[in-house]
């Protein structure tokens, strides 16, 4: 096959490959129970089978799930830091360090 031949074919193969048909099969399917003597002209008989016989359906897949929200903004009680948590409260350093007693 000539490369202007393979340039002319490479439209309808990507249209095939687009429905996620993989390389392999796509050339099953095209040169499946050919006779010998169809096999001199290879660019022309790809050129009508690709034409001629349907697309396969693509395959079927279920839609990707959005990723999680991040937690809104809080401001930490003690310290004022800004931090993400599903409610206000204490920022990871106030919870994390010991108390002071006030009264000490």
């Amino acid at each position: 096959m000539s490369e202007r031949e393979a340039v002319a074919l490479a439209p309808a193969i990507s249209r095939w490959l687009a429905t996620g048909m993989d390389r392999s099969r796509l050339a099953d399917t095209l040169t499946t129970g050919l006779p010998a003597h169809f096999l001199t002209r290879p660019a022309a008989l790809l050129a009508f089978r690709l034409k001629d016989a349907p697309l396969p359906a693509p395959p079927h897949r279920t839609p990707a799930p959005h990723p999680p929200r991040p937690h809104p903004f809080q401001t930490c009680d003690t310290c004022d830091r800004v931090f993400r948590a599903p409610t206000p409260g204490l920022c990871r350093d106030c919870r994390e360090s010991p108390r002071l007693d006030a009264t000490a």
